[in-house]
């Protein structure tokens, strides 16, 4: 791709980068940097790219913006209003080490599901934007939320895993057969 074709392809596509870094850093500031860092890195890439550019823009935007969510320091917050918000919380652990089994869980769940299960909860995204970003329908969203829930749920609950109960299964009725 030459200079030409590279600068009306990023003029094309520039929106779209945009708001793939918006839907998943949340404010406009960032996702210019993230789009300008994109850009940026695209053009190292231009005499590789082919048109159209879209896929590895998204591919690339995306990563960036979950690299910089993964390396955002936490908001600073001031001590009256953290004083307030301990005030409202029980005063036993039970919530913290909720919090932490929980995390745990997630923790747990395959990639994919974990990247999900975190823009729906924790970035506050929609189904649609989690769709359009992983590039999967919103019924698949939907049901990798479900069973990232189910199965966090379980764990949670010390239900266990649901795969023993089903090779234990296969087990005896492959016993079944050989006799």
């Amino acid at each position: 791709m030459d200079r030409q074709q590279f600068t009306e392809e990023m003029t094309r596509l520039r929106p779209t980068i945009v708001g793939v870094a918006r839907g998943i850093v949340g404010d406009e500031p960032t996702a210019e940097d993230i789009a300008q860092d994109t850009i940026l890195k695209l053009w190292s890439l231009h005499d590789s790219l082919q048109m159209p550019a879209d896929a590895i823009a998204k591919t690339v935007a995306r990563n960036l913006a979950l690299d910089f969510v993964r390396r955002r320091k936490p908001a600073t917050v001031s001590i009256d209003s953290a004083q307030a918000a301990n005030a409202a919380l029980p005063d036993d652990d039970t919530t913290d080490e909720q919090l932490a089994r929980i995390m745990e869980a997630v923790g747990r769940l395959p990639d994919a599901w974990q990247i999900i299960v975190r823009l729906r909860h924790i970035e506050g995204m929609d189904y649609a934007d989690i769709a359009s970003l992983t590039g999967t329908s919103q019924a698949a969203v939907r049901q990798t939320i479900s069973r990232a829930r189910r199965t966090i749920r379980d764990s949670f609950l010390g239900h266990g895993n649901r795969n023993a109960t089903t090779t234990e299964t296969t087990k005896t009725s492959d016993e079944r057969c050989k006799t």
